[in-house]
């Protein structure tokens, strides 16, 4: 019954927000994606609705709450292990093919589009960091680099950049039918979590928008605040930078300045002390040989950069 219930409710909301994204543009001159503006705007608007509401008339029950915090921990982790060292930046390889199924499915459940399409992004913001080029260029301001750069124009999923990840039969299915698969996985999530915790309202709540909005900004921030607060240890070149505290928001995501200068690196935090949860997963896998060719940036090529940083900025500061 509560599955039931779930698809009448977000069928309801996919019909409305593929009706809203197909209207045409008042402005021709300056077009913009959408169905991005009615998704964030729109469970942003609702979880700000809902979630008073529910606390005000129910108490959440610890299982729903642990349930909830479990699913966006697998969301994130598929990003930041799937979508992003695995697939943008190929920094190990899977030993078993079926590893790559949950990754997908939890991807998708991420809302934060196709892994080829968050692919084709990440590379060109590596490729053009702090750019014109950059997709999410922090030059262009804090809130363009969190969210705002998802309201533009964009040259979209650039399938030359990508080639490599298009000839997978499984990521090209999940880029053509996106859409649909994310509702379905919603759905079927939130059915699952409904009649788990007989709470469909909760569920919705905490299990879907709940864990979106986490997910959503916790990425974002990457994006944004890891480009704005923190330390240039490893490149002053670009605006990236290492900041411990997104470390522990993002699944070891922080450590930004490393990840540009090393960017195969399957570390982000490339100390054992460095918390980075992707790391330890990512290494675990290895362990049971469902991992391999885990790539690694040397002791001697980490120190020589450092020391490479260093020298450059004596020689500024001398200048002045």
């Amino acid at each position: 019954m509560a599955i039931f219930e779930a698809v009448q409710i977000f069928s309801n909301i996919y019909i409305l927000s593929n009706v809203l994204s197909k209207m045409p543009p008042r402005d021709t001159q300056k077009r913009v994606w959408r169905l991005p503006i009615v998704f964030l705007i729109g469970y942003h608007l609702l979880l700000a609705i809902t979630l008073p509401w529910y606390l005000s008339t129910r108490t959440p029950s610890l299982t729903l709450l642990l349930l909830s915090l479990a699913l966006t921990s697998l969301v994130m982790l598929s990003v930041t292990l799937g979508a992003h060292r695995l697939y943008a930046h190929k920094s190990f390889e899977l030993s078993k093919r079926w590893i790559h199924y949950p990754l997908v499915w939890f991807n998708t459940l991420g809302a934060q589009g196709s892994i080829i399409e968050w692919a084709s992004d990440h590379r060109h913001h590596h490729k053009s960091v702090d750019t014109d080029e950059d997709p999410y260029s922090i030059k262009d301001g804090f809130w363009h680099a969190h969210f705002l750069w998802l309201f533009k124009k964009r040259r979209g999923t650039d399938l030359r950049i990508t080639k490599d990840l298009y000839a997978d039969p499984l990521l090209r299915w999940q880029f053509k039918r996106y859409d649909l698969f994310f509702f379905f996985t919603t759905v079927l999530t939130t059915g699952i979590l409904a009649w788990i915790t007989k709470d469909l309202f909760g569920a919705i709540v905490f299990g879907f928008l709940g864990r979106i909005f986490i997910a959503h900004n916790c990425t974002f921030f990457i994006n944004s605040a890891a480009h704005y607060w923190g330390e240039k240890t490893f490149s002053k070149e670009h605006s990236a930078v290492n900041n411990w505290f997104l470390a522990w928001i993002t699944f070891g995501e922080g450590y930004h300045n490393y990840h540009h200068a090393f960017p195969n690196d399957y570390r982000n935090g490339m100390r054992w002390w460095q918390y980075d949860p992707t790391k330890w997963a990512i290494w675990m896998l290895a362990k049971l040989k469902l991992a391999k060719d885990l790539k690694i940036v040397s002791e001697a090529e980490i120190q020589d950069r450092i020391q490479r940083e260093q020298n450059n900025l004596s020689i500024v500061n001398h200048k002045y």
